[in-house]
């Protein structure tokens, strides 16, 4: 360590000479160079100690800048005078400065070259197209863990409800035993929580850890929410046993990555609400016709190449609509569409009819309902339930209340048709029969 006076002499002066002051057990407060060396033993420090008599201090200097110190114990080389022993020091320290220099110049150049050559990966992993986001999450993220020199990382996502916790959705990095993963999860959890205000990403050594209250497994970790227009859309929690700190590349590519994530979630949102509005109805929030189409000929396909025993379908419309945006208004029968769509939504989730029943806006006031996987049995008492449901519903509007009733025409797959315009045609039929044998009833095409 040197003093400021001592800084200040050496940008001015060429040579620098400090004894070597040496206090026995204490350390020295002179305003002389104090030198630690690197001994084994105390012996073998003293010896070192004492076999110094004076330090010279040879600035290495560019352009009146002080740029570094050769420290000698001795001057060199022997048999000259001390002003050419300095001026050969000099030259020495500018080669040795100089090389230094060079070689952190290149090593940045190539830090620079990595880093952008990572960017660019991580960019093209980002921007490809892909019918299945959370698969690109997966990849982008288990990228930046290989990259960064962490062992974990996991992306963590809020639902639109702010009382839900974030789910990890991704999870990436080396496998975790079942003893531990509990464990590492925890930690994910509260430091989640710990950096849920912070504005900026954070890197945590040990210390910051432990005042987090984590104090086992983890020697480093990194915390990022995810923001796009201050609005958190999740986080990113990278973690490793190591203290060993990260290069400082790594932490760049963190940082950046973390920035690229949220755009990256927050483009798979946009996509998916466009996506969503070309595929459903505004008003009722159910399938269009075209989704409804296209699923339909799908599921008639399977049953047609025996990858399905039997498919159904359901055709259900509103009794006397027209009188009721007649007598209370377009409004009041949009309200009486959207409640009752919500209500049909309600009830075929609690039947549990399997995951690709299908609800939609058929046309008007006529709604359907595929049922992959249900027979007419099924469906006839499916469709009697949901009738019923409907009946017995009071719809508000205003200082209204409006009572409405449903006709629904059932037809299966392949009893009452094999192809798609068959079963549409069949359940057309059945629910015609409703609607002529006096409305609010469920019919099946009659038997032929």
């Amino acid at each position: 360590t040197i003093t400021e006076e001592q800084r200040t002499q050496l940008r001015h002066e060429s040579l620098l000479i400090r004894s070597f002051a040496t206090v026995a057990g204490t350390r020295t407060t002179a305003p002389n160079i104090a030198i630690q060396e690197q001994a084994t033993t105390r012996a073998d420090r003293d010896q070192a100690q004492s076999a110094v008599g004076e330090l010279f201090l040879i600035p290495i200097k560019e352009d009146d800048a002080l740029l570094g110190l050769l420290v000698t114990t001795n001057l060199w080389p022997g048999g000259l005078r001390r002003a050419e022993q300095v001026e050969i020091l000099a030259r020495l320290g500018q080669t040795i400065m100089r090389r230094y220099f060079q070689e952190r110049r290149l090593q940045q150049h190539e830090n620079d070259l990595w880093l952008a050559r990572e960017m660019l990966r991580l960019k093209s992993i980002a921007d490809c197209a892909t019918d299945q986001p959370l698969d690109t999450l997966g990849e982008l993220t288990s990228a930046l863990c290989g990259s960064s020199e962490m062992d974990r990382a996991a992306l963590y996502l809020f639902s639109r409800r702010a009382t839900d916790e974030a789910e990890p959705v991704v999870q990436a990095g080396a496998p975790l035993p079942p003893t531990v993963a509990g464990e590492w999860r925890a930690h994910e959890t509260r430091l989640i929580a710990a950096t849920a205000t912070a504005i900026h990403g954070q890197f945590l050594d040990k210390s910051q850890l432990e005042s987090n209250g984590i104090t086992t497994l983890w020697g480093q970790a990194a915390a990022f929410p995810l923001r796009i227009g201050g609005k958190q859309l999740g986080s990113l929690i990278l973690s490793r046993r190591s203290r060993n700190p990260l290069a400082d590349r790594s932490n760049k590519l963190i940082e950046w990555t973390a920035d690229l994530l949220a755009q990256t979630v927050h483009r798979i949102y946009r996509d998916a609400s466009i996506r969503r509005q070309a595929r459903h109805d505004g008003l009722t929030d159910l399938a269009n016709r075209r989704t409804f189409d296209t699923l339909l000929a799908g599921e008639v396909d399977r049953v047609r190449l025996g990858l399905s025993e039997e498919c159904s379908l359901l055709l259900a419309d509103l009794d006397r609509f027209k009188s009721i945006n007649d007598r209370h208004g377009h409004q009041a029968g949009d309200e009486v569409l959207r409640v009752t769509a919500q209500l049909l939504r309600e009830h075929v989730g609690r039947m549990r009819v399997g995951e690709r029943s299908l609800l939609a806006r058929y046309g008007g006031e006529e709604l359907a309902i595929l049922l992959p996987g249900v027979g007419t049995a099924g469906a006839l008492r499916i469709a009697e339930e949901i009738r019923a449901a409907v009946h017995a519903r009071t719809i508000h509007y205003g200082d209204q209340q409006l009572a409405v009733t449903v006709s629904i025409g059932v037809a299966s797959c392949p009893m009452h048709g094999i192809g798609a315009a068959d079963l549409v045609a069949a359940a057309d039929q059945a629910l015609y029969r409703a609607k002529s044998e006096g409305r609010n009833r469920v019919c099946r095409p009659q038997d032929s």
